[in-house]
């Protein structure tokens, strides 16, 4: 497939990529949307013209906080986190669906009959963002990027954004290297929520997808919609067989999503375990979890392990880390932030161009290098810790001890109060005068 064909947006071009119905159903979900923005477009109008300006110290979320997907979830910890730290916001969900759990989203969102565009002195969108030009405000995006080159071609509209909010040092010092000298770049700590899980919820787990209490779980959890190459479950596979060839008791465990858009990247998966001869200790569960469930699965692992070539922040690492897990993750990227040699074990890596026919994900075209990490580092480490159950413990100690003290929401708060100090977004406007 051409990949270069996906910004030529041309209606033949749509035909030639995705045929005659592919463009209708294209063209059936366009007029809806353009329905929806412009619905938006004169709510914004009308709560500006109805409401004028407090400009209160705070923070105004406009999201998609009821949808599945890595930047809604980040979105709901935002508004969550601000609610811990005692910082005034509020949310506006420009989501139509709801195809979260209800408590998913408890607590954080702002009855439309309560919400006041111009109330917190701070506005803060996902990348697409929905508020009409003809109101002079200037929010700050939220962004993450998994390396540091290609974002120009990817993401053209991001450099025409007033500012850029970044979550890792790795994206932050990208952006400012990459934006406009006239866009601003803050560094806002990522709103990251510890979780517990009960001894009882592992065990539950466990017993439902057939782990035994003795099993040797390696664990990783991803979406194929992220990009197959880029989170590189073959890499994974490749370490678990050179590692566990001949211990029957270790299994690999994968939470996917994304199957059914993707299913032949499943089928490859798989049809690679068989070929390295641990295709019967591979389970891959792509049914929808609570996210509740997706923890308790983190808690029951043993290990987690994450050979990416690129991230722009790792929240299954993380998440694995604030649960106690020893985690192997490659020395390169975001998850830098919060891995080092004392609480993670790290995978040395090669930083090369990725080869163009291996790319499968057209926003990745321009990347000029990505990491590619030792597999035989990473077999080794599987090794070490499956024969070291001390080494486990304390790593995993480390682990949930370092990021307590980093995503602490005092921490949070205190990024959040030097954003809040750097400037204003809400501005007073002539559209509605």
């Amino acid at each position: 497939m051409n990949l270069n064909i996906i910004y030529d947006h041309g209606i033949f071009a749509k035909i030639r990529l995705w045929g005659l119905k592919g463009v209708w159903n294209y063209l059936l979900g366009y007029l809806p949307n353009h329905w929806r923005r412009w619905r938006l477009k004169r709510f914004f109008l009308d709560n500006v013209r109805r409401y004028p300006m407090q400009s209160m110290r705070g923070i105004t979320l406009i999201a998609g906080f009821t949808t599945r997907g890595s930047l809604n979830k980040v979105m709901r910890d935002f508004a969550y986190s601000l609610r811990d730290a005692g910082i005034p916001f509020q949310t506006f969900n420009i989501d139509t669906a709801m195809d979260v759990p209800q408590e998913d989203v408890d607590g954080i969102l702002t009855p439309i009959k309560d919400f006041r565009l111009l109330r917190y002195s701070r506005i803060v969108t996902m990348v697409d963002n929905p508020l009409p030009k003809e109101i002079a405000l200037k929010p700050s995006t939220v962004f993450f990027w998994e390396f540091d080159s290609g974002i120009r071609r990817a993401y053209p509209g991001l450099f025409s954004c007033h500012s850029v909010i970044g979550m890792s040092d790795f994206n932050v010092d990208y952006f400012r290297r990459e934006l406009p000298l006239e866009g601003k770049v803050y560094k806002i700590l990522y709103p990251f929520r510890s979780v517990n899980v009960d001894k009882g919820a592992c065990a539950r787990i466990r017993v439902r997808y057939g782990m035994s209490s003795t099993d040797f779980i390696v664990f990783f959890n991803f979406d194929f919609r992220s990009s197959m190459q880029r989170k590189n479950p073959d890499g994974l596979l490749k370490a678990f067989a050179s590692a566990f060839r001949d211990v029957p008791s270790a299994k690999l465990v994968l939470k996917t999503s994304g199957t059914r858009r993707y299913p032949e990247r499943l089928a490859e998966l798989v049809a690679l375990a068989e070929k390295l001869g641990v295709g019967d200790r591979l389970l891959c569960i792509d049914s929808y979890l609570p996210q509740d469930d997706i923890y308790a699965l983190t808690a029951a692992c043993d290990v987690y392990i994450s050979l990416h070539r690129g991230e722009g922040f790792g929240l299954g690492i993380a998440e694995a880390m604030s649960l106690g897990k020893p985690v192997v993750v490659t020395d390169w990227s975001a998850p830098k932030e919060f891995c080092n040699e004392t609480n993670a074990i790290m995978v040395p890596c090669a930083l090369t161009r990725p080869p163009p026919e291996i790319i499968d994900h057209a926003y990745y075209v321009d990347v000029e290098r990505w990491a590619e990490p030792d597999i035989a580092v990473a077999a080794s480490a599987l090794k070490r810790l499956y024969e070291n159950p001390l080494l486990r413990s304390t790593l995993g100690l480390k682990a949930r001890e370092s990021i307590k003290l980093q995503f602490s929401i005092a921490a949070f708060g205190k990024k959040v109060e030097e954003f809040l100090d750097a400037g204003v977004d809400v501005g007073h406007s002539t559209c509605c005068n």
